[in-house]
């Protein structure tokens, strides 16, 4: 489901990924939407597109904050215990595609949406891919990544995301109780400093506040300790960065990666600490991946992000990035796959070789509150 116009920018010429933009003039600067108007005058069509989702399901929508005419709205059933990952970004393979906004990269986020089994509560993760922007959330901060159950909103260049999830619940038909039932969130900030951990730094700049917490306090706060189900508790998050030393510190290495051509020339292996898998580690053409332009010379077939790889809850997950040619274990092209064991990942002209270590005792926790 889509509504498109045709949407044209004005004056000033830049540079995004090598993708050429242009900068939007004063005067309509100024006709920047808020949230809530956004929302509001945008009800009949969210309500509309809700309705065609199911129990255990979560509605995607995108509205431009400037101009609404141009959004975007994605329905996505969730399996419990299983995970539904999409890419949002300006690329036409993106799975929630912002074209209207040449500030949002090609793959600007990855979004990850999974039904807990125990308790089948829905929860959701949104990581930012190493972009200059990042993306941010509902109360106004800056942030690379944002963790929650329930309903979620976030904000991405100029548009302005939408996390509905449907547990059988009657969508209301008055604007204004809709619009209240998505606020019901908060972001515990002033407990923040206390559960920030020294392995995991960050600076203020990418990430402000960062929180952590122990698994039992995570899974009590996003579940929402007020017991009703739309209140929704929200805490910001490490997302992929990159990182220039590979040498494996305390924590020890999680696996041993290796990119090959089948031909010979490329032949490179790294260490992967548990860390970087916790957080995403990026491989594509593009600088900001962590391994891309500036470690690897990835030919023209490889997408700028191709693939992701990613840690939640102890299990490692490998996932195509939107990109252009595909992923494929054993010739079976995939979305997400777990990685359970060795494997090779076919990326069209590029093997990678990945090559599991056994966790240290302790190792293995993630900032996800997927499992109770």
């Amino acid at each position: 489901m889509s509504e498109d116009t045709g949407f044209h920018y004005s004056l000033g010429m830049g540079r995004n990924e090598r993708t050429t933009c242009v900068y939007l003039n004063p005067e309509f600067l100024q006709d920047r939407m808020s949230p809530q108007e956004v929302f509001l005058r945008k009800h009949d069509w969210i309500r509309d597109a809700y309705a065609e989702t199911t129990e255990d399901s979560y509605l995607l929508v995108a509205v431009h904050l400037r101009d609404r005419s141009a959004a975007r709205a994605r329905v996505v059933k969730l399996e419990p215990g299983a995970f539904t990952d999409l890419v949002v970004g300006r690329h036409t393979r993106c799975h929630l595609t912002l074209e209207q906004d040449p500030g949002v990269s090609l793959r600007h986020l990855l979004v990850r949406l999974y039904l807990r089994p125990l308790d089948l509560v829905p929860v959701f993760r949104v990581l930012d891919l190493c972009t200059d922007a990042g993306f941010m959330t509902a109360d106004g901060h800056g942030t690379r990544g944002l963790v929650g159950a329930g309903h979620g909103m976030f904000r991405v260049g100029e548009y302005l995301v939408f996390l509905i999830s449907n547990q059988d619940e009657a969508w209301p038909d008055d604007p204004e109780k809709a619009w209240e039932r998505l606020q019901a969130h908060e972001f515990p900030t002033t407990e923040c400093e206390a559960f920030r951990s020294s392995d995991d730094l960050v600076s203020a700049a990418q990430l402000r506040p960062r929180l952590r917490i122990s698994k039992s306090e995570r899974v009590e706060r996003l579940s929402g300790s007020s017991g009703d189900p739309n209140h929704s508790c929200f805490a910001r998050i490490l997302g992929p960065e990159y990182v220039e030393d590979h040498t494996p510190g305390p924590e020890g290495t999680r696996a041993y990666l290796k990119l090959r051509e089948p031909w010979g020339g490329l032949d490179l292996r790294v260490d992967l600490l548990a860390s970087q898998l916790r957080r995403g580690v990026l491989i594509g053409r593009y600088d900001r991946c962590e391994l891309g332009g500036k470690r690897v010379g990835f030919p023209q077939e490889i997408s700028r992000v191709h693939l992701i790889l990613i840690e939640d809850e102890g299990r490692v997950y490998a996932i195509d990035a939107a990109s252009s040619n595909g992923c494929a274990v054993s010739g079976v092209s995939f979305t997400t796959r777990e990685l359970t064991g060795p494997a090779k990942i076919d990326l069209s002209t590029v093997i990678v070789e990945w090559e599991p270590v056994e966790p240290k005792s302790g190792e293995g926790t993630s900032d996800l509150p997927f499992s109770p």
